[in-house]
């Protein structure tokens, strides 16, 4: 009785999340009916072998899914929910190595996923400011450029008279 408690807020996170429109441009409908006949087996108080084997091929076919597919916020919400559902259910009712494990992964998976996202958004903000960077060239950064320019222009024609010098007295 306490379990479903615990359950709840998920549950009805998760269906509200199968029921919105976004999830359904993601997900088929056979896939949908999937992820709801899982969140009924988490419901079950009495689980068999078979049940726990379910939820393990839906981890596997959520996985596959945020491989495969882009990672909106709205599958992003459904998989977090949907593994603090199933990992609370593994804790307390299954105990299965198996599960857990594929939780850790989607877990793992989907914070890498927004790792890199966060990174990329990043290096954006900063080739934008570095090219912003690059334009900007005052007129001072033209004469010292010209002057750097005219110095090297010098020392290596002071070089090549030394080579000359240094020919001639061979």
């Amino acid at each position: 009785m306490e379990n479903k408690k615990i359950y709840k807020p998920n549950i009805k996170k998760i269906k509200d999340i199968l029921e919105h429109p976004q999830i359904q441009t993601i997900l088929n409908r056979p896939s949908l009916d999937l992820l709801k006949k899982s969140v009924e087996i988490m419901r079950m108080k009495e689980i068999t072998e078979e049940n726990k084997n379910q939820i393990e091929r839906v981890l596997n076919f959520l996985l596959q899914i945020v491989i495969e597919k882009p990672i909106t916020p709205i599958l992003k919400d459904l998989v977090n929910e949907f593994i603090i559902l199933t990992a609370n259910w593994n804790e307390n009712i299954a105990q299965k190595i198996e599960i857990r494990q594929k939780i850790y992964s989607l877990r793992r998976f989907i914070d890498y996923h927004l790792t890199v996202i966060d990174t990329i958004q990043a290096l954006k903000t900063l080739l934008k400011k570095v090219e912003e960077i690059q334009r900007f060239t005052p007129p001072a950064f033209e004469l010292s450029k010209h002057y750097l320019k005219s110095l090297q222009e010098l020392e290596n024609d002071e070089k090549k008279k030394k080579i000359c010098k240094n020919k001639k007295k061979k």
